[in-house]
């Protein structure tokens, strides 16, 4: 069953991009990056509270995740994809349920012209992300599993093997398909770990196994949350979450 969950996560994490690593080819552990337990309320608006145990823990009980709503007249609006770029030199940290390898830390080092490198670990692994920003969009130009260094090499030592795969492009519209990704929220308020997140855009995307895995960009942070949901033959249920919950200084 490990075995199984771990396998999951790892496709889920290569379908955040539908980018394919260039490291070794051996089958990578999780960094899901982009998640067992029973039916969990996914956060709403900002005003909404998550529901909580007697010790004000959140309830961890999963359930399919709910199509997130956009406020009235927010489809169709042009966003800055420069505020959904994360910000460089911090380090991001994630709570996770539903599975060990769910807790995550990402540390985003300092651009490299165009480029933002960082490095996701999980306890289970640890993979190095190149990611470019230009007028176009938000692109995911190098992965690399298993990677273990402390810091990140020269981003010019890697251009041969770079392969642009979008994960956010203008319009962000409700409907619209990026790389495999559908946009079913473009101004997604959430209530995490960290505290409220505004203006979020939701991106989904239904696997072959029919599991479902979602994205949440927001400004300032770029990705916030991910979720992996699947519900097997015989009914049992899986969902999968990691949150931001802190962030600090790189430096």
């Amino acid at each position: 069953m490990r075995a199984f969950l771990i396998l999951l996560i790892s496709i889920t994490l290569a379908g955040c991009s539908g980018f394919q690593s260039n490291s070794k080819q051996e089958q990578e552990k999780p960094t899901n990056s982009a998640h067992d337990q029973t039916d969990q309320p996914e956060p709403g608006d900002s005003d909404e509270k998550p529901v909580t145990n007697d010790q004000g823990k959140t309830n961890d009980t999963p359930t399919s995740p709910t199509s997130p709503d956009s406020k009235p007249g927010q489809s169709d609006q042009k966003i800055s994809l420069k505020d959904y770029f994360p910000s460089e030199n911090q380090i991001k940290y994630f709570k996770g349920t539903g599975n060990e390898f769910a807790e995550e830390k990402e540390i985003v080092f300092e651009m490299q012209g165009n480029y933002l490198p960082t490095i996701v670990s999980n306890g289970g692994t640890s993979m190095l992300k190149i990611f470019k920003l230009t007028e176009k969009g938000i692109f995911l130009v190098y992965q690399q599993s298993e990677y273990y260094e402390k810091d990140v090499p020269a981003v010019t030592s890697l251009e041969k093997d770079f392969k642009e795969a979008p994960i956010l492009t203008n319009p962000i519209s409700e409907g619209t398909v990026i790389n495999g990704w559908k946009i079913v929220s473009s101004n997604k308020n959430l209530l995490l770990p960290i505290g409220s997140i505004k203006k979020a855009v939701v991106l989904e995307q239904e696997n072959q196994d029919s599991s479902i895995s979602r994205q949440y960009w927001a400004p300032k942070y770029g990705l916030v949350k991910k979720e992996f949901y699947m519900k097997d033959s015989s009914g049992s249920e899986m969902l999968i979450t990691s949150e931001l919950m802190d962030t600090d200084s790189r430096k």
